[in-house]
């Protein structure tokens, strides 16, 4: 039977183990984030360059890249793609928000966001990519296994519209028997609302053309031989639902979030 004082010992064995074991822990979970983050730094810095040699130096035999297209690439394909810029394109590269997770012993996955900056002939593009890297320790060394990236979406810079030419979209519109889709126009600017739902400004990116900030989704307006506004297509990535226009002129009382 335990008396108290070998319960009072065997708790202290036991808190000695576990502190001695955690410091340790602690420092190696330190010294991985400081090698991967340093493996991350490296391997951008590398692309501007086309410096292959640090990305073969990285790159696992097993690497996959997932690209923001969908499209894949393997450890040889994406060795070749690595060259120098041509003449008139400079590229360049900050990141912020990196998380690192141990998922095991030897392995370790790298999030973070990407902003990255292009130079184009004089012209500067800003974009984002939330991206994460996995890495497994193999012999000895950290190596790529995946890299997959996505890009965040940026609302495109708005065109000007006169609100006469903007009054030809004003309507209600049908994706069937019951689902409506109000588009009214008001202080010069185009609104949308689907149903009861929320009312959301849609901004010009073209005459025809309209995008929902924040958003990937755009609402295009199809006319007929004769000019006039027929049916609305709300586009998501290449993929369009039908709005067939039934009624013109809807007034603000009377909209009511915006088609997908």
């Amino acid at each position: 039977m335990l008396t108290s004082t070998r319960l009072t010992v065997l708790f202290a064995v036991l808190a000695t183990a576990c502190i001695s074991r955690s410091q340790p822990r602690s420092r190696g979970a330190a010294s991985t984030r400081a090698e991967l983050e340093r493996a991350t730094i490296e391997i951008y810095e590398a692309l501007p360059k086309g410096d292959r040699a640090v990305w073969d130096r990285y790159l696992a035999q097993d690497f996959l890249l997932l690209d923001r297209d969908g499209t894949t690439q393997d450890r040889a394909a994406v060795l070749t793609d690595i060259k120098p810029l041509p003449a008139g394109i400079e590229l360049g590269f900050t990141h912020d928000d990196l998380i690192v997770r141990e998922l095991s012993p030897d392995s370790a996955m790298v999030a973070f966001m990407v902003h990255e900056t292009e130079t184009i002939f004089g012209q500067t593009l800003h974009v984002d990519y939330r991206t994460a890297l996995t890495f497994a320790r193999r012999d000895g060394a950290w190596k790529l296994i995946v890299f997959q990236y996505v890009e965040v979406p940026r609302d495109a810079p708005a065109v000007m519209i006169a609100p006469e030419r903007l009054a030809a979209y004003v309507g209600t519109y049908a994706a069937d028997a019951t689902t409506r889709y109000a588009v009214t126009l008001r202080d010069g600017k185009l609104r949308g609302r689907r149903g009861q739902g929320e009312e959301v400004e849609l901004v010009p990116e073209g005459d025809g053309v309209f995008y929902l900030p924040g958003t990937e989704f755009r609402n295009i307006f199809v006319r007929d031989s004769g000019g006039r506004v027929v049916e609305m297509l709300g586009r998501r990535k290449g993929t369009d639902v039908r709005w067939r226009r039934i009624e013109d002129g809807v007034t603000p009382s009377s909209t009511s979030r915006a088609a997908p």
